[in-house]
């Protein structure tokens, strides 16, 4: 059993928990728990995987007296700060009338690590910054000086689908890749010429194809595929984007995705992982197209998959590959010099990765890290650079013609969709329901301009998190140019519609859209959520910590003051629809929706409200009547609407959806439209990383 009282940060899923500190971090996103919270989820940690009953933790954690409100409160919090849906839990997992039980694993961080926390985060963006200036010195992009952050993601590839496994051929003008249709089970083998942007199709129809890869030339393809119970390693010829034949060279075993074949130095021979039966490891093996003869390279122990994804360096000279370690989510890196015919262990990633690629100077290995993002693996003394940084999630890099390519995408997306109705109507109406905001990559929290209805999202499709702006007539557009990785909690428009107020890095931004111009409040307002003008348009009120709890503050960003506003707690705060005199205000530690009087100060908790409702999802009041719209901490697959006038009306659905979930949302004035973001599973393509001004 992990005992917190021994170790003071541990790796619990994607997150990293400083009990020091009271923090969870993810890549950029940092966040400082409650003092209870914490304590909570002390408790889960020292008791993983183990199911705790409510009794237990009132005994435990709170020791004493509390009610199974109190409990679920705090589970609530701590999902939320986690991120974790109690529908689908990738953290903590809820029982029904037994108890919780964390089922994220947990990994104690040894001193070694702890070490790396003394540095502060601008000694960490440098260092970043200087792995990205030194990309071309590894022989990534001979043609440019240097790369800066933020790199961009050049998109290669549009198909409704995924799109994985990229090949660049030795020059970098064909793309070779596997794309399976939406609800579709087979893949299927593309060429794309990139600088015609013409394409045609490899596998045929009956075929289930992967893991394309081109030889030194450009001009042969091998490629995996599976029909029916058959499984078979294939050679295509390609001559002016054209096949000119494609024919079946050796066999494999089905049930897997881990074995694929390369071509060698001999242009008749080719290597290969295979497992001689599906619960085997696998092995390396080279084999001769015209001999018949077969050759095994590497002898992987009997513990794990055995050695998987070769890739030979561009010089010819040496095979990279992965080794599967006994240890979860952890790879071993390998080479086997062909020369001397030895192996060796040059590097192991806390991460289990999907593939590899060799920089154009044969020197560095490519692979996908932790956090999704690529690094550098120098072969001789398995230092180890940073190549992207706060970017969308990248696995499967390609390199080919001074170029870096990826699969670019992650386990679920978030798109924009809209609801158009009349919301405001007992039954509510819904008239339409559809996809608004659609690619391949993560957008988020909508936000409807007040004035021309165009409309401010936080997306992921330049690479980096950026705020974009969709006008009425469809025409998209990125407004912000930010060099550092942001992670965007809240994002709103003023009144008036020209400015936008956004929560990123715990920090608060001020972008004025006409002239593009970005300010940050910097040290002043730090742990801060979810900002909203104020129908002045010149304030803005904005959650704060302060001391052990939340407060909510007035802001004037023309001349940097701000002002408390509360004195028991708030969270998030908006405007009233008919008063500017008041707020309607939520806490942290509190249930129920609360009216702030502007005037004295004075709280009134709303009697319609369920008082143990914790409102830390979206949420937002609109209309004379007024109504609250609200996304339920323990149902987020619908929008709720609620009158705050009739203590006896029950919650109506505005949105209910049968599966995925809902993030965020916005509701226009009127009622009659909503913009909300939605989980839904992953739509991948094929990128290319370029530098910004590329």
């Amino acid at each position: 059993m992990i005992k917190p009282t021994e170790s003071l940060r541990y790796q619990i899923g994607e997150w990293v928990y400083d009990a020091r500190t009271l923090t969870i971090t993810c890549s950029e996103k940092q966040l400082t728990l409650e003092r209870g919270v914490a304590h909570l989820l002390d408790y889960f940690i020292a008791n993983p995987k183990r199911v705790i009953s409510k009794e237990e933790l009132v005994t435990n954690v709170w020791k004493s007296v509390v009610t199974d409100n109190a409990v679920s409160s705090a589970i609530t919090r701590l999902r939320t700060c986690l991120g974790d849906n109690p529908r689908t839990p990738e953290y903590i997992a809820t029982l029904s009338r037994v108890g919780y039980r964390l089922i994220a694993n947990v990994v104690e961080i040894n001193d070694r690590h702890d070490n790396m926390a003394l540095y502060s985060r601008s000694a960490v963006l440098v260092m970043v910054s200087l792995a990205l200036s030194m990309l071309w010195y590894f022989g990534f992009r001979p043609e440019a000086p240097s790369i800066k952050p933020p790199l961009k993601l050049k998109p290669l590839t549009g198909f409704v689908g995924d799109e994985i496994h990229p090949s660049l051929s030795p020059d970098g003008s064909l793309l070779a890749f596997s794309h399976r249709k939406a609800q579709s089970e087979n893949w299927s083998i593309w060429v794309r010429q990139l600088d015609t942007t013409a394409q045609i199709k490899i596998s045929t129809n009956e075929m289930n194809a992967k893991l394309p890869k081109w030889d030194a030339h450009g001009r042969r393809l091998l490629f995996r595929s599976v029909t029916g119970d058959v499984c078979e390693y294939y050679f295509a010829e390609i001559e002016n984007m054209s096949l000119v034949r494609l024919i079946p060279i050796l066999g494999c075993v089905t049930g897997s995705d881990e074995g694929n074949i390369i071509w060698s130095a001999d242009p008749n021979a080719v290597y290969f992982t295979q497992a001689s039966s599906k619960s085997e490891p696998f092995i390396i093996y080279r084999y001769h197209l015209l001999t018949k003869k077969l050759s095994q390279i590497t002898s992987p122990p009997d513990t794990g998959r055995g050695d998987y994804r070769v890739e030979i360096s561009p010089d010819l000279k040496t095979l990279g590959f992965l080794r599967d370690s006994v240890h979860l989510n952890q790879t071993d890196v390998w080479i086997y010099d062909l020369r001397s015919a030895e192996s060796r262990l040059v590097a192991t990633v806390p991460a289990t990765l999907r593939g590899l690629a060799w920089s154009e100077d044969s020197n560095h290995i490519i692979v996908a890290d932790k956090n999704q993002q690529l690094q550098s693996i120098n072969k001789d003394d398995s230092n180890t650079k940073t190549l992207t940084f706060g970017l969308t999630p990248l696995f499967h890099p390609a390199s080919g013609g001074g170029k870096i390519a990826a699969a670019a995408g992650s386990y679920h997306r978030r798109e924009v969709w809209r609801a158009v109705g009349d919301f405001s109507t007992s039954p509510p109406v819904l008239y339409s329901l559809e996809p608004f905001i659609v690619s391949s990559r993560s957008n988020r929290l909508p936000q409807l301009n007040p004035v021309d209805n165009s409309v401010a999202y936080i997306s992921e499709e330049s690479g980096s998190q950026q705020i974009w702006l969709q006008l009425s007539n469809g025409d998209s557009h990125q407004i912000t140019e930010l060099d550092t990785a942001h992670y965007f909690r809240a994002l709103n428009w003023s009144p008036d519609g020209k400015k936008l107020v956004a929560a990123a890095n715990n920090k608060l931004l001020w972008i004025d859209t006409n002239t593009r111009t970005t300010i940050t409040s910097g040290e002043m307002l730090e742990n801060v959520s979810d900002p909203k003008w104020a129908s002045d348009n010149r304030h803005i009120y904005v959650g704060r910590k302060q001391s052990a709890d939340w407060q909510i503050f007035k802001i004037d960003p023309t001349t940097n003051t701000h002002e408390i506003v509360t004195r028991n707690g708030g969270y998030k705060a908006t405007t009233s629809a008919t008063n500017d005199d008041s707020l309607y205000i939520s806490k942290l530690h509190q249930g129920g929706l609360w009216k702030l009087d502007l005037t004295n100060g004075q709280e009134m908790r709303l009697d319609s409200i369920q008082a143990d409702l914790i409102l830390t999802l979206g949420w937002a009041v609109r209309g004379p009547k007024p109504h609250l719209f609200y996304i339920h901490p323990e149902n987020t697959q619908s929008i709720k609407r609620l009158s705050l006038g009739h203590h006896s009306e029950q919650p109506v659905d505005m949105i209910q959806l049968e599966q995925d979930w809902i993030i965020d949302f916005d509701i226009s004035m009127d009622e009659s439209t909503i913009l909300f973001s939605r989980s839904v599973p992953n739509n991948t393509d094929i990128i290319l990383l370029t530098s910004k001004d590329e």
